[in-house]
């Protein structure tokens, strides 16, 4: 594990919505997931800083989050590195504990 990082990186395909203001939400899925956030896949393109709403479809649980890197993958996907903005430990529920463990 990178010492600089909070928490360890676990790879992970979670369905999620992210919501930009009062637009409708959008689903997406991660492909990375950390305690702190994740790296999202997304269609659309967010600037870093923009503040998001991401809601877990397996859990429904729903946090703030900032976009704090963006990179285009040569599929046209945009994969965006989110941060939570307040301290959601379970927010990935017992998908994250468990690949932590190794019991999935």
């Amino acid at each position: 594990m990178d010492r600089n990082r909070r928490s360890p990186r676990i790879l992970a395909s979670i369905p999620v919505y992210l919501t930009v203001g009062q637009g409708p939400p959008l689903p997406t899925v991660t492909a990375v997931i950390n305690r702190h956030g994740a790296l999202v896949l997304s269609m659309l393109l967010h600037d870093e800083g923009t503040v998001l709403r991401i809601q877990n479809e397996l859990t429904s649980e729903a946090t703030d989050c900032r976009v704090v890197w963006v990179e285009v993958d040569v599929s046209g996907t945009y994969k965006l590195g989110i941060e939570f903005i307040h301290n959601t430990p379970a927010f990935w529920g017992e998908v994250y504990e468990k690949r932590m463990l190794g019991t999935q």
